[in-house]
């Protein structure tokens, strides 16, 4: 992702208000967010899909080309792994003769949580999890 298209650092927060913002309304007004003439399921969706995006695309503290590679890995991965599983419900659906199995859970949501989630692996998690590793052929017994 180039650098100059990244939203700044402060956005990360205020996307995840805005996420919870969109949840919370859910949760307390309990729109149809599958009728399109409601509007307040509209704004609903359209909050939560902004929290996310704000989240997805604000600036890291230290942005280098690690954090890019790692952006665009986790970007590449979260692509492949909602494609397979989109295709596995249609199949599924297809095969079984059973309507449930339509992915309509799966939209663009999903893709952008399942990119939040490895992109933070990638870049926050995986490094801490390997500085608690023992290193190759260090002696831990003196």
């Amino acid at each position: 992702m180039l650098p100059f298209l990244l939203f700044p650092n402060y956005c990360k927060w205020i996307g995840v208000l805005v996420y919870i913002a969109g949840y919370g309304l859910m949760f307390f007004a309990t729109p149809d967010l599958d009728n399109s003439s409601d509007g307040l399921g509209l704004f609903v969706q359209v909050f939560i899909l902004l929290g996310l995006l704000l989240i997805a695309n604000a600036r890291q503290k230290i942005e280098d080309e690690f954090i890019q590679h790692h952006r665009l890995v986790a970007l590449r991965w979260s692509l492949v792994i909602f494609i397979a599983l989109r295709l596995f419900h249609k199949c599924m659906a297809y095969f079984l003769k059973d309507p449930t199995w339509q992915p309509e859970g799966l939209q663009v949501n999903f893709l952008l949580l399942l990119y939040l989630v490895l992109f933070h692996y990638l870049a926050v998690i995986k490094d801490k999890l390997s500085a608690l590793r023992p290193k190759k052929g260090v002696n831990l017994e003196k």
